[in-house]
């Protein structure tokens, strides 16, 4: 197995003629230098270094080896530089997974602040309805609707989404325009439900007031919440929606927000990333610059 302190003794040795200023520069006994100068032409089974009383002379062979050596120290050298440099300057690049829907979210404006502030960072984001895994894809951060229970990601919670109730200017005409909870029993109802469980409508209304509507009307169960919009837009029924998912709907009065008192609890949003001792200093700033925009 090699030894790179045999290797960085016969490096010092040659480079400064000495054994005794070797032992000095690497704050080493003399007797510790030679002793690993000839473990190394041993495991070697090659004369590296002639010692005579008054010098030391390379062989042929160590001289090749030297040289090889040599650069081969510089490249270590320069990889820990690189390394040191990144944990003082916020750069390289960051992989963020986040659902297919963020897109249109507040996410996007968090990210252009990010990349202007640090101008020496790029970012790579990846939008899907599926759970990615962070580590055996090789992704540095996630956004969520709901925390991890996998003990080697971290959770971080961010803010809460307001979801309420839309529907098309068209459907509304034909079906009328609920006014309270009581008018929702036997609506048609589209919604982001990827089990395809029976759906109950939980809803938040003034004063804290809190209601459980049982649906009783037909259902369009998605997984995907830019079909369960698009189906809104299209009349197949009222769709919850968060509210920034519909801003250009509401501008060109394509959806309208139906029961506007009363809104749909939501789970939080949580940044997740793996559990690392020493974070990235990019992983750093993005995690403080998320944390502060996006605040509960």
């Amino acid at each position: 197995m090699r030894d790179l302190n045999e290797i960085q003794c016969f490096v010092k040795t040659v480079q400064l003629k000495s054994l005794t200023a070797a032992a000095k520069a690497l704050d080493l006994p003399k007797s510790s230098i030679s002793r690993k100068i000839r473990s190394l032409e041993n495991r070697l089974g090659s004369t590296l270094i002639l010692r005579t009383t008054r010098a030391l002379n390379l062989t042929d062979a160590g001289r090749q080896f030297y040289e090889k050596t040599l650069m081969a120290l510089k490249d270590l050298d320069s990889a820990e530089q690189t390394v040191d440099h990144s944990r003082q300057e916020v750069e390289g690049t960051l992989r963020i997974t986040a659902p297919e829907d963020f897109g249109t979210s507040p996410i996007n404006a968090v990210l252009a602040s990010f990349m202007k502030k640090y101008p020496k960072v790029n970012v790579d984001l990846f939008l899907t309805v599926r759970v990615v895994d962070l580590i055996a894809e090789g992704y540095d951060l996630a956004f969520r609707m709901c925390s991890m229970a996998d003990s080697t990601l971290i959770s971080k919670k961010l803010n809460r989404h307001r979801v309420h109730l839309y529907g098309s200017p068209q459907y509304l005409k034909e079906q009328g325009t609920p006014k309270s909870p009581a008018d929702l029993a036997s609506i048609d109802l589209i919604g982001f439900n990827p089990e395809g469980a029976p759906l109950k409508l939980k809803l938040e209304g003034p004063a804290g007031a809190k209601r459980e509507v049982t649906l009783q009307g037909r259902r369009l169960n998605a997984n995907n919440i830019l079909c369960v919009k698009e189906a809104a837009v299209h009349g197949l029924g009222f769709a919850v929606l968060p509210d920034y998912l519909v801003k250009s709907e509401i501008e060109n009065r394509t959806l309208r927000l139906v029961c506007p008192d009363w809104s749909i609890p939501t789970g939080t949003t949580y940044l997740i990333y793996p559990s690392q001792k020493f974070l990235a200093l990019r992983m750093r700033a993005f995690i403080d610059h998320v944390s502060k925009e996006l605040a509960l």
